[in-house]
């Protein structure tokens, strides 16, 4: 079996390629269209041929989220017609529905929030409603996993609102929550469109999330943490969790002279911006453009800002998301400049291309038969559906991040003692890469 890994990456890729055929592109992008629906339909058909034949899962049976993106994958696929759901991804969802347990949540072991959370989004774009009481499982077993610790009602801890891995590993932090918030919007409103009773339904506290995500945000007028900051280099951005940031810290002159910030970075700054937007805070609101000021200073498709090369493919997933629900067709940059985002991330994605063609390349030599290859193909598959698709952004660009840059905190941080996933992960996210280069750095901490 290949990488789980190279299924995350084509993933990503799809989510962020989708929306560019429909979006008002000039007939001069036909070509490129094409070529973007020709690399969709060979990373399809590479999923189909790696799904277990007996189980319908691909990757590791223990964590059902990876089976969830390929389904996602298969069923955001611009060319599936309304109602029809290929064959791969029913088998799919027959194994995603075997998970779920009396509680709601979808997992075998560990990393319920994540497996469940995109357990959630996949079943959410069968159109029949098969699937509504298991979804209507799965929000109350992510509503549940809210933290409030000390004083119940009150968000006196700074991890209180926001929610974490599950389990025994109960910290809160931005990439937990932000994927939770996202299946927890999306599938109220499902059940507000097709009128699904939910009266009986436990529901988030909202408010608590909120003020969670800005806990996260460099930005003193509402982030009521000490360590936050409005240097010009971090105002607006995010980090993973308050007091943490894993692109570390900085020092910063300020008016009482020199102290500590915080580095905000990339990808949980596009993060951030979808947390907010999920919770359904106004465009014209503070923290919104706030960040959205930070990633206008930092746009670039070459790395994930503040981290380098690490979390790449996490990165190009959460921006197409985040600027495609935010309505923002082409990114004015600070200089005035005005980038057609979409077009210019479809077009460095196809240049990853042979990670959807033909598996893995000389990157990924050594690891070809890790189950991580099959989630670099997901990742890129759900950045170019995204791209290439404005309107499937509801439903089909998932977090299916959480493979690649998360979950390594709560692994062991010796390979020789990890197993199965945690092993994977851990060996391939120490690597620095770049579309089908490495380099010898291997970076053993957990990055989003």
């Amino acid at each position: 079996m290949l990488s789980q890994f190279s299924i995350l990456a084509l993933g990503f890729g799809i989510s962020g390629l989708t929306s560019i055929v429909s979006a008002q592109t000039p007939e001069a992008n036909l070509s490129l269209k094409l070529e973007i629906q020709r690399s969709l339909d060979r990373g399809l058909r590479w999923l189909a041929k790696e799904q277990d034949a007996a189980t319908g899962s691909l990757g590791d049976k223990e964590q059902p989220a990876i089976t969830a993106l390929a389904v996602t994958a298969w069923m955001a696929d611009p060319s599936r017609q309304k109602g029809e759901i290929p064959e791969p991804a029913a088998k799919g969802y027959d194994f995603i529905a075997s998970t779920a347990h009396d509680d709601g949540g979808f997992y075998v072991k560990g990393l319920a929030t994540y497996n469940t959370s995109l357990s959630m989004m996949a079943l959410l774009q069968e159109e029949s409603g098969k699937f509504n009481q298991l979804i209507l499982g799965g929000r109350r077993f992510l509503i549940g996993q809210q933290a409030d610790f000390d004083n119940k009602g009150e968000t006196d801890s700074p991890f209180d609102g926001g929610i974490g891995y599950g389990g025994s590993y109960t910290h809160s932090d931005l990439s937990n929550t932000h994927f939770a918030l996202e299946a927890l919007h999306y599938s109220k409103s499902l059940f507000a469109d097709t009128g699904v009773d939910t009266s009986k339904q436990p529901d988030l506290n909202w408010d608590a999330a909120i003020k969670f995500v800005e806990r996260c945000q460099n930005l003193t007028s509402t982030n009521d943490m000490d360590w936050a900051s409005d240097d010009a280099a971090n105002k607006g951005g995010f980090v993973y969790f308050p007091g943490d940031s894993k692109a570390g810290e900085m020092t910063v002159k300020g008016e009482d002279g020199e102290r500590v910030a915080l580095r905000s970075y990339g990808s949980m700054s596009y993060a951030g911006l979808l947390s907010l937007v999920y919770a359904d805070l106004k465009s014209d609101d503070p923290r919104i453009q706030a960040v959205l000021d930070w990633l206008r200073r930092n746009f670039t498709l070459e790395e994930n800002p503040g981290l380098e090369l690490q979390g790449l493919y996490y990165y190009y997933h959460t921006m197409a998301k985040a600027l495609n629900i935010a309505k923002i067709d082409k990114m004015q940059l600070s200089d005035g400049t005005r980038v057609d985002w979409r077009e210019e991330l479809a077009k460095k994605l196809l240049i990853c291309r042979p990670l959807m063609d033909r598996g893995p390349t000389r990157m990924h030599v050594g690891w070809r038969k890790s189950p991580l290859w099959l989630l670099r193909t997901r990742c890129l598959l759900w950045s170019i559906s995204t791209v290439r698709f404005k309107l499937w952004i509801a439903l089909a660009p998932l977090p299916i991040a959480w493979l690649t840059e998360q979950g390594i905190r709560i692994l062991s941080v010796h390979e020789t003692k990890t197993s199965g996933l945690s092993s994977y992960l851990f060996r391939h996210f120490g690597h620095r890469h770049r579309c089908g280069k490495t380099d010898d750095d291997i970076r053993l901490r957990h990055v989003s």
